[in-house]
């Protein structure tokens, strides 16, 4: 996105102004009926997408998110004071306990190529996104992914997500956090591999 990481140009200041621009993303490269998928506060991005969109995308993937994602109070007074501090904060509830600390200290190295004003606008939009009595209206293909141990996103979102969404599987991936992808690849691959090759079979 926009004014994340490396990448030039102002980051959008809302869910909704995210998923205008991976729509216009989308269009300029010429890609038609992908597979979403979406981590966290890129699950919001992609839920908004679909539900303003719903001819765009083939299937979603939703990974450690929810309809309606509350930020902690601690997580945005850190980031106006201290954001190295509130970095850490922040990696540390994203991980189950057990994390390796090279892996923790990965995550916070990847963290700081953002600004704070960056990430304080990224957790307001997050705590602003609520689209709990919109979600059923989203028909596409759906398998959503979360860690049993997410401190962030807790498994109660992705239930949520998965009663609400139609033929939505649910696929729970245990001593993961919420970086699941991180935490369990092997076990996380292999559950968007087996979503994909569902879609393949329905295609063929």
């Amino acid at each position: 996105l926009p004014g994340h990481g490396g990448a030039r140009g102002e980051a959008a200041r809302d869910i909704q102004g995210c998923a205008r621009w991976i729509k216009a993303a989308l269009a300029e490269l010429e890609v038609t009926r992908p597979v979403v998928i979406g981590h966290s506060m890129g699950g919001a991005i992609t839920m908004e997408l679909a539900l303003r969109n719903p001819e765009l995308p083939r299937a979603l993937v939703l990974v450690s998110t929810g309809a309606r994602l509350k930020v902690l109070p601690a997580i945005l007074d850190a980031l106006a004071k201290d954001f190295s501090q509130a970095a850490a904060l922040i990696c540390k509830l994203s991980f189950a306990p057990d994390v390796p600390a090279e892996m923790l200290q990965t995550a916070v190295q990847e963290m700081q190529k953002n600004t704070a004003d960056v990430l304080i606008s990224d957790f307001t939009a997050c705590g602003r996104f609520d689209v709990m009595n919109e979600v059923q209206a989203i028909t596409v293909p759906t398998l959503v992914i979360c860690g049993d141990q997410d401190a962030l996103t807790p498994i109660k979102y992705s239930r949520y997500l998965a009663d609400k969404i139609t033929g939505a599987s649910l696929a729970v991936i245990a001593g993961a956090g919420h970086l699941v992808m991180m935490e369990r690849p092997e076990e996380f691959n292999k559950a968007v591999e087996t979503f994909l090759d569902s879609l393949r079979n329905k295609d063929a």
